[in-house]
């Protein structure tokens, strides 16, 4: 449906936005852009339209390049493209109603026609009761779904979200994902989004890539992301939803070197039909090793449990090769952070 062929953006004033972006986004799917302020996230979604157009690269739309049309051939293309944005856009001037028929107004379309196809759109987007209402008198989620009716009244094929849920509490996010995800299900539209919230990501997204400095360094399912990341980047972004970050005492314990006295301390990634076993209670009963957890968190994610686990392993050296084993040949990973004298 998407894809973005070595797509690199340098401004008039030399700073390089984008450089050597590949990306290809399926029909029907949920896919994300993640990174931090700075990253490029803002200039690469709006290549996909070209409302920013690309130094170099091309941009195909269900095969077809967006550089080499015209402006007129262009204009019929941007019809299929819908686009939200953190700032929702409106027009205070007018209703809720007017501001969702507004992509309609402008082509002219027959006023029942209007009426048509933007009352069910109110009715999707919980809109009805206040049709006849302005901005001002809505809640910045009321906003936001007034930007997605507009969005949705040329019945476009993709659907781009430039932050969209960046200035929302955590409660009006959910129900603006909720929505996307109902949209996405109810009319096979295919979404492209942007954000540095992992959070976002991690409850709507199917695919996702992280961007650093105009460039992706990483590309994978969500899920693999957040089990497996392997840029620092990545790595960085995954820790705000899983609390992987060593508790602060046992920071100041850490050695990075095993003593006589010292045993290890695991990170364990759980996840799929793993994080449903009784993991640690085969380790402790079959093995005879003694686990110590220092920190635990579970997370349902894309309809899979995913997991971080860290604990002290207590065992002498074979009983702690074997253990290790154990976790990886089920599927788990194991990472040794650090040794520590025994913790009570």
């Amino acid at each position: 449906m998407i894809q973005l062929l070595d797509i690199a953006k340098t401004y008039p004033n030399g700073v390089h936005a984008l450089q050597h972006i590949n990306l290809q986004v399926k029909p029907g799917e949920i896919y994300g852009i993640i990174g931090k302020s700075g990253a490029g996230k803002s200039t690469l979604i709006r290549c996909v339209n070209l409302l920013e157009r690309p130094s170099s690269g091309k941009v195909l739309i269900e095969g077809e390049d967006l550089t080499t049309l015209f402006a007129s051939q262009l204009r019929d293309i941007r019809r299929k493209i819908g686009m939200i944005f953190q700032q929702f856009n409106l027009l205070n001037s007018a209703s809720v109603y007017e501001n969702a028929a507004l992509p309609l107004t402008l082509t002219k379309m027959p006023k029942q026609k209007i009426y048509d196809t933007v009352m069910p759109l109110l009715e999707l987007t919980g809109l009805i009761e206040r049709k006849d209402h302005y901005p001002a008198q809505l809640s910045g989620g009321q906003k936001q779904r007034v930007a997605i009716a507009r969005a949705l009244a040329n019945k476009p094929k993709i659907l781009l979200c430039d932050e969209a849920t960046s200035a929302l509490d955590p409660h009006t996010t959910a129900s603006i994902l909720a929505l996307l995800k109902t949209i996405n299900r109810q009319f096979g539209l295919t979404i492209l989004l942007i954000t540095h919230e992992m959070e976002v990501v991690k409850t709507i997204c199917e695919r996702v890539a992280v961007l650093e400095n105009g460039q992706i360094v990483e590309k994978a399912s969500t899920n693999e992301l957040i089990t497996q990341p392997k840029a620092p980047a990545a790595r960085e972004l995954v820790s705000s939803i899983l609390k992987q970050h060593l508790p602060h005492y046992l920071q100041q314990k850490l050695k990075s070197i095993p003593t006589k006295t010292s045993y290890p301390v695991w990170r364990i990634w759980f996840h799929g039909k793993a994080s449903q076993e009784p993991i640690m209670a085969h380790l402790i009963q079959r093995l005879g090793l003694e686990i110590n957890i220092l920190q635990a968190n579970l997370e349902h994610i894309q309809n899979e449990l995913i997991g971080i686990m860290i604990v002290e392993a207590i065992a002498d050296s074979a009983k702690l090769a074997a253990g290790m084993s154990y976790l990886t040949s089920n599927g788990l990973q194991v990472e040794v952070v650090g040794y520590v004298d025994r913790i009570n």
